[in-house]
């Protein structure tokens, strides 16, 4: 169960070597190392306690008898018969020769202690499952209590490392290279900060583009149904010809005399305020020369 040179353990699936102790590692660290050996060890011990199934070879069953995975699984009915039973299924319900007192105590003793007793201090904890202050981690973690002596060790020991990592005083260059990390850390939220209000004021302005547009094209079209109605047709608005930019400026031939013949200006049909009417200026006339 001790970890020592060339041990093997395994932490999430990677495996690993206790390397040899004339390493660089100093006392300290080394002794951290088998630490770390020792509880995936322990673990691994646990583990195999409630999960392993038993064989009928008789060795493994009759050895195995005071670890909680000879009750709480399907196990050989005994050395000799494969046949699976449930012994803690059978010892609750009082299936005939799993029943009295004496047989259940030990039940109790091996999924919590993982010892087969059947004294009356049965529920109680092994005093080799207590942990005391700094316990190491050896082969007295068994049962419940066992698991429960393990987490209260792991809690300890990750405790006193991370205090540890507190009250170091970090070198000078990890000093700078912190120092460093936040300088960085803030120029990229600075520039962040930025790009965002850049990318606000651009939607702003892109906004008030639309809007402008908007308004510019239902001003214009107010404006051409009140005022610009008469522009561009032939007839009523023009007369009897030039009705484009005469219907505008007024020289509309016709009976309309454009925009400006609404102010009295320089319409020259029948609407605006000159006698001289260009309508009439090319039509048959019954006069002769003479009288014009």
């Amino acid at each position: 169960m001790a970890c020592q040179a060339a041990t093997r353990y395994n932490i999430n699936g990677t495996d690993f070597v206790v390397p040899a102790v004339d390493t660089d590692l100093v006392n300290s660290q080394y002794a951290k190392l088998l630490d770390v050996c020792q509880a995936t060890q322990v673990l691994e011990k646990l583990h195999k306690q409630f999960t392993e199934q038993y064989d009928t070879s008789g060795v493994d069953l009759i050895a195995n008898k005071t670890t909680p995975s000879y009750y709480l699984r399907n196990q050989p009915t005994s050395a000799s018969n494969a046949t699976s039973i449930n012994r803690f299924h059978n010892i609750s319900t009082g299936v005939s020769g799993f029943t009295g007192d004496e047989v259940y105590r030990k039940m109790v003793s091996a999924i919590l202690n993982g010892l087969d007793i059947s004294s009356s201090t049965y529920n109680t904890i092994s005093n080799d499952n207590v942990w005391v202050g700094d316990s190491k981690f050896d082969s007295s973690f068994n049962g419940i209590f066992g698991i429960k002596k393990a987490i209260s060790m792991l809690e300890y020991r990750t405790n006193g490392i991370i205090s540890s990592l507190n009250k170091s005083n970090p070198s000078s260059s990890s000093q700078d290279a912190i120092s460093r990390f936040n300088q960085r850390k803030e120029i990229k939220n600075t520039l962040e900060e930025v790009s965002y209000r850049e990318n606000e004021i651009y939607r702003e302005k892109v906004l008030y583009i639309l809007l402008i547009i908007v308004g510019i094209i239902l001003v214009g079209t107010q404006l051409a149904q009140n005022y610009f109605s008469g522009v561009g047709g032939v007839g009523s608005s023009g007369g009897s010809g030039g009705a484009g930019l005469g219907g505008l400026l007024g020289f509309g031939v016709g009976s309309s005399g454009g925009l400006f013949s609404r102010f009295g200006g320089l319409g020259l049909g029948s609407s605006g305020r000159s006698h001289f009417d260009i309508g009439n200026l090319f039509k048959n006339s019954s006069y002769t020369l003479q009288q014009r």
